[in-house]
């Protein structure tokens, strides 16, 4: 009896081959050559606007409001009394003291004429003597009570309004008013952790005052010695050099760096990508793409400065959203030019085939 023969056709899992012994197509990607060039960016951020003195006032003690002497708003010198509280008592006080110092001084005159004379001691005089510097202590204490039932501007400036009316009783530490010099303004920024060392007193930044577009000039005085650990930026202080008039203490403007125009090496921003060390590159080397691993540094809107893992001269591959394996073969399907990495309408190389 013949037995029917099956044959059982098994189908390969492995890619097809070209006739040449090759693996299926090869990926091409566009690059770009590393080129150092200045980093022409617009980095910048928010400022804060502040006046370059500005303080609540306060009451110093407790009382009741007797004369306010300024107009809010209005201009003020410095050490003017702006207000003063109801002072009787504190008068008083003062008058009582001055009192005791004339009686004081008084006995200790005739107490150095009776020495003289022999008919009082020593002891006597050193004790009216140290009678008399307590006296004098406690007039000193009045007077200062007394001037603390007023208020004085510490600048020249323009008052703010009034928080307190003629009448009222208010405690100590109350608001009263601001005050706000007239001498300028001022810019303070948190400096992003990437510029913070970068950035050295002296240097110049340009602001810009969205609302109204008006821009000017500012010159760095001051910089934290430290960054802040919560939000890895460094405190900037800049002084208001140009276009500062209408500028008001609270307002945000836009601030922008110097550029800097050292030569650096900078890639496209699609050209990094992710590994499991961090940010990397693909450059092309021997007809494949190698991973390695890079230091990004400034960033623009299309570019980004590369501070390590990368040397002038070398091909680096813009994956796109597809990149290859570590040691794939890969082709250059378009060279890109200029300065961005885009510019210069881009060229086909030379052909470098895979082995």
């Amino acid at each position: 009896m013949l037995l029917p023969l099956i044959l059982v056709s098994c189908k390969s899992g492995k890619d097809p081959v070209d006739a040449k012994g090759g693996k299926g197509r090869v990926s091409r990607f566009a690059a770009v050559v590393a080129t150092p060039e200045p980093f022409l960016d617009s980095r910048g951020g928010i400022a804060s606007v502040s006046a370059t003195e500005q303080v609540d006032l306060k009451v110093e003690v407790s009382g009741k409001v007797a004369e306010v002497f300024f107009k809010e708003g209005g201009f003020v010198r410095n050490g003017a009394v702006l207000l003063r509280l109801d002072d009787a008592e504190a008068k008083a006080q003062r008058d009582r003291a001055a009192a005791k110092v004339r009686l004081a001084t008084a006995t200790v005159s005739r107490l150095r004429e009776q020495i003289r004379v022999e008919a009082a001691s020593a002891q006597q005089l050193e004790s009216s003597l140290a009678d008399s510097a307590v006296a004098v202590s406690d007039l000193a204490l009045a007077e200062v009570s007394l001037e603390k039932t007023r208020v004085r501007a510490p600048f020249d400036g323009t008052a703010g309004l009034l928080g307190i009316s003629r009448g009222q009783w208010v405690q100590a530490g109350q608001k009263m008013t601001t005050l706000v010099s007239r001498s300028g303004v001022r810019l303070d920024w948190a400096l992003p952790e990437g510029e913070a060392l970068r950035m050295a007193s002296g240097k110049t930044l340009a602001w810009r005052e969205p609302a109204s577009g008006r821009e000017g000039a500012a010159t760095v005085v001051a910089l934290d010695p430290a960054l802040d650990e919560a939000t890895r930026t460094r405190g900037l202080r800049a002084d208001c050099r140009t276009g500062c008039d209408g500028l008001l203490s609270g307002m945000a403007v836009e601030v922008r760096l110097p550029n800097d125009s050292t030569p650096v090496l900078a890639v496209p921003s699609e050209a990094l990508t992710g590994s499991a060390k961090g940010v990397a590159l693909f450059l092309y080397r021997g007809g494949k793409a190698v991973l390695v691993p890079a230091v990004p540094g400034r960033r623009s809107s299309e570019r980004v400065e590369i501070l390590s893992g990368l040397s002038a001269g070398d091909t680096v591959l813009l994956p796109g959203a597809s990149p290859p394996k570590s040691g794939a073969v890969v082709e250059i399907a378009r060279l890109l030019g200029g300065k961005d990495g885009r510019a210069g309408g881009g060229r086909e190389p030379k052909a470098e085939r895979r082995p």
